[in-house]
């Protein structure tokens, strides 16, 4: 037997007490956590929204079910091979029995729930190391400053493709540095003009991650929403106000 949903919800309450020489206004904070998790799969998928009158927090951290994110290969055959369930997103440039081969990934977030009229304050993604089950990718190597671009088509995660993979557009772009430990998580990068442009354009294709220079040797391995380990699956936090 396991829970499927479970929620925790605060409203907002603007209580009137009547004295005899003042009338008092009470606010409350309004809170509403939404957890999704299946105690028998361990697949949890976690979508938390804590709101005050003006100020609202997303904060998505989904699972295999409810995540969208795809690693894409250009090597033969995997150049034409679906990646959407794959455990951990390596992105890199490096060589199969002498061939070269990049790697890119695609991740999108279900921003549905931020209104169309909301000010986006800030926003934050972090990728988390994942284990690989390439023991040559046991950790990040080489000089792996990577890219974030916001994608501008559609994409498929159970179909998309190396030659099929969406346009990005090179102008709303994130740099991140190269690792500082092999196995670090890049936590809390900012995003915040990237999801700006999301809700603004009311298009909503995620991101690409690539490697700032595609050339041998270099490989950043993070956990995609497949991942066996749920704490490392790709994390969103969106700070916004209506």
């Amino acid at each position: 037997m396991f829970i499927k949903f479970f929620y925790i919800k605060t409203l907002l309450v603007n209580m009137v007490i009547k004295m005899k020489t003042k009338t008092v206004l009470y606010n409350f904070l309004f809170v509403v956590y939404i957890i999704s998790f299946n105690s028998c799969t361990a697949d949890n998928s976690i979508k938390t929204i804590i709101s005050t009158p003006k100020s609202h927090t997303l904060i998505l951290q989904p699972n295999s079910k409810d995540g969208k994110d795809a690693l894409l290969s250009s090597i033969l055959p995997s150049d034409t091979i679906n990646y959407g369930n794959y455990p951990t997103l390596e992105i890199i440039c490096w060589t199969t029995g002498g061939v070269l081969n990049i790697n890119r990934a695609l991740i999108e977030f279900d921003l549905s729930s931020i209104p169309v009229q909301a000010i986006i304050d800030s926003s934050f993604i972090s990728l988390f190391f994942g284990s690989s089950t390439n023991v040559l990718l046991d950790s990040h190597k080489g000089d792996n400053k990577m890219w974030i671009q916001r994608v501008v088509e559609p994409w498929d995660e159970s179909l998309v493709t190396w030659n099929t993979q969406p346009k990005s557009d090179t102008r709303s772009t994130i740099w991140i540095e190269s690792f500082n430990d092999n196995t670090q998580n890049y936590e809390n990068i900012d995003i915040t003009y990237l999801v700006k442009d999301i809700i603004k354009s009311k298009v909503n294709y995620g991101f690409i991650i690539k490697l700032q220079d595609e050339s041998p040797w270099r490989a950043t391995v993070i956990a995609s929403s497949d991942h066996p380990v749920e704490a490392t699956h790709p994390k969103l936090i969106v700070y916004y106000t209506n």
